[in-house]
């Protein structure tokens, strides 16, 4: 038998096509998985970034809470007076 004959008999027959067809069906299901372990990190990303938005929110409550309850009077950042230092003549 030629080799482009064993070629074409192989494909032909009923065992050649079903091989094929599972090492189709194989790659597309680990295809399939292989993108849906994407989705999960991407499910676990998300979830970390609405917790982050979640605690940036509290924290900007926190500061309108904090701005509110401070006097206007009271600085914010005011300037302490240094100690006066010694003069050294070199």
């Amino acid at each position: 038998m030629t080799p482009s004959r064993a070629r074409s008999h192989s494909t032909t027959s009923p065992a050649g096509s079903r091989a094929a067809a599972g090492r189709t069906l194989r790659g597309l299901l680990l295809t399939t998985y292989g993108f849906s372990e994407f989705g999960v990190k991407a499910g676990q990303a998300a979830l970390v970034a609405y917790l982050a938005a979640l605690v940036m929110f509290l924290l900007s409550v926190a500061g309108f809470f904090h701005a509110w309850i401070t006097p206007r009077a009271q600085p914010f950042a005011p300037i302490e007076a240094v100690p006066d230092r010694e003069q050294i003549n070199a």
